[in-house]
């Protein structure tokens, strides 16, 4: 999932505590159309080389939030006439890790351990999650943080969704690279519901449904 995130990751209230994380503050990436196989991209596959996907989840009232990474361990990236026609990648959710923790291990403990369960990403039974790349248009007016479209199915849980998200990607050298700037999915697509807005739960221990996601993710020749 171009990163990351892809997918993925998001935050979450430890099971001790009250509304702590899991979802995002900005929002940028919206599903389209139901998912769909797609065919697999003709073009060179660059082998995985490295990859990571941070989130944020907020709580809905009060500030809140959690931040972390989540590991993306293998995939690849199609490049076909100098551009990225294609690819994938997974996630290893079983590496859901909290930054803004660090220093608080207990807590940090108690807040990915809580990641893990059927609250929200069931990783026993999900271990992975995986992006599958349909398309990446370049945009017409391209930035500093963004220079295509990439679009994709994201698979968590065991649902599939489509989404699509702004993304730099750099082609040189043999090596291709795409980073994204913060876009937002919305967790509950993929049966992540705990404390969100489609349950019965009190508004001052809501948990926002987006999470907010931000891929980086390169691939080359091997």
């Amino acid at each position: 999932m171009l990163a990351a995130g892809m997918l993925i990751a998001c935050s979450a209230p430890s099971a001790d505590q009250q509304a702590e994380a899991a979802a995002p503050e900005t929002a940028a990436a919206e599903e389209a159309a139901p998912a769909a196989d797609a065919p697999a991209a003709n073009g060179d596959a660059m082998a995985f080389q490295e990859g990571i996907v941070t989130w944020i989840g907020s709580n809905a009232i009060g500030g809140g939030k959690h931040n972390g990474t989540v590991n993306i361990s293998g995939g690849n990236l199609v490049v076909a006439d100098g551009n990225l026609v294609g690819g994938e990648f997974t996630l290893d959710m079983n590496t859901i890790t909290s930054i803004d923790l660090a220093d608080k291990p207990e807590k940090k403990a108690n807040l990915e351990g809580h990641l893990k369960t059927g609250d929200f990403f069931e990783v026993e039974t999900y271990p992975t999650a995986t992006f599958q790349i349909t398309g990446a248009e370049a945009l017409a007016e391209p930035t500093e943080d963004a220079t295509h479209t990439v679009s994709g199915n994201l698979t968590m849980r065991g649902v599939t969704k489509p989404i699509s998200f702004p993304a730099k990607v750099t082609i040189a050298d043999g090596m291709v690279s795409a980073q994204t700037p913060e876009f937002a999915i919305n967790r509950t697509e993929w049966g992540v519901n705990f404390r969100s807005s489609i349950m019965d739960v009190a508004k001052d221990i809501l948990i926002n449904d987006d999470i907010v996601l931000a891929i980086n993710i390169k691939a080359g020749k091997s």
